[in-house]
């Protein structure tokens, strides 16, 4: 029953934000700036925790000074306070910055200008299957994946870069940002009440120890509002990106074209149906990092004929669900297709190609040499 009910509002809420964001977009409405009022609220009531037991902890500590009983509660509070503290999100590591692609970052100014967007401060390579934007530290930072940028041809590479981009102009960081300290703070609240483990030697176990009855009793019933709390905090999350992300392709299609983001959207469907073949890769005697990489890459191109349409037969099985932070990739498909033509550009025009692949490869060739070593030390 519960798990009915679970579907039936999760097809709701995806539902409303799947139209919402095809209706906005239709008819120019730009994207908001502001954090949903109910995740706001809920975010603010969490993020005073940690001030609420600095209040407690100083008024203890002064209410019978030099008391030592008050005094030590006083300090457990306000370490508290310290522990749970809202924190800023920190620069990957090992970001780039513009003056060290410049190639890219041409490019890059080339979207951001199309779409009224702050210029990329900083670069982030990995060896993944994934891109992102985000800010840390007052800086506009893209991360870019090696095996999803080698895996993508030109057109699809500026589909996937708009798409990043588009988050950025569209400040959708900002809008989920209360939400994210917020879960920290919660989380924290977690592991301040995760009961002591002990080992039981003629066991030979470790096991949560019993507090007795009553006491066990408060603990799980904080821990199950602080849960709740956290579930509400990432379905209003959920709500948000998924909004977020239609609204980002519907930014790439403006730019590199409607078949280009309809193209990467195929490239990803694949990528987690062949991630067991990239786990059984091993590499090559002298093998050099980047085709090391290439390889890495090529695996979603690697499936049978049979095994394609099996892929695609489930991918068109999806339903709408406000349970991850992007929505089903076949109601992203289907909201680019519903695009009016006059929002769908023709593609961006860029002539360096071969020079920005040279001013990638020595960085995907590092980090296919760290993969190699890793992948031979496991």
């Amino acid at each position: 029953m519960i798990e009915k009910f679970r579907r039936k509002l999760n097809l709701k809420l995806g539902e409303h934000v799947y139209l919402s964001a095809l209706r906005d977009v239709a008819l120019g409405v730009p994207a908001t700036t502001k954090p949903d009022v109910r995740l706001f609220v809920l975010s603010l009531l969490v993020l005073s925790t940690p001030f609420v037991c600095l209040g407690v902890g100083l008024a203890l500590i002064a209410f019978d000074f030099p008391n030592v009983i008050t005094g030590v509660l006083g300090g457990t509070f306000c370490a508290m306070a310290w522990v749970l503290r809202p924190r800023e999100a920190q620069l990957p590591t090992k970001c780039l910055d513009r003056s060290d692609l410049p190639i890219l970052v041409e490019l890059l100014d080339q979207i951001s200008d199309h779409m009224g967007a702050p210029k990329v401060d900083k670069i982030s390579l990995t060896a993944e299957f994934n891109a992102f934007a985000g800010i840390a530290q007052g800086q506009h930072i893209l991360g870019l994946g090696s095996f999803l940028w080698l895996a993508s041809n030109d057109t699809q590479k500026i589909a996937l870069l708009a798409h990043e981009v588009a988050h950025l102009a569209n400040k959708d960081v900002q809008k989920n940002q209360s939400g994210y300290k917020a879960l920290a703070v919660l989380e924290g609240l977690l592991d301040l009440a995760e009961p002591p483990v002990v080992y039981y030697v003629d066991l030979g176990v470790s096991a949560r120890e019993s507090q007795g009855v009553i006491a066990d009793g408060i603990n799980a019933t904080f821990r199950l509002v602080i849960e709740v709390m956290m579930l509400a905090l990432l379905k209003l999350m959920y709500v948000n990106s998924q909004k977020a992300e239609y609204r980002a392709d519907a930014n790439s299609a403006a730019v590199a074209g409607r078949e280009a983001v309809l193209q990467l959207l195929d490239l990803t469907v694949f990528v987690e149906p062949t991630e067991r073949r990239r786990v059984a890769l091993w590499p090559h005697k002298d093998e050099a990092g980047l085709a090391l990489s290439q390889r890495f890459a090529d695996t979603v191109f690697e499936l049978s004929a049979d095994e394609r349409r099996k892929v695609l037969s489930n991918h068109e099985e999806e339903v709408l669900s406000v349970d991850a932070t992007h929505p089903p990739t076949r109601y992203r498909k289907a909201f680019v297709m519903g695009l009016p033509d006059s929002l769908a550009g023709t593609g961006l025009s860029f002539g360096k190609w071969a020079a920005l692949e040279a001013e990638l490869a020595p960085h995907f060739e590092r980090l296919g040499d760290d993969m190699r070593e890793y992948i031979r030390e496991r």
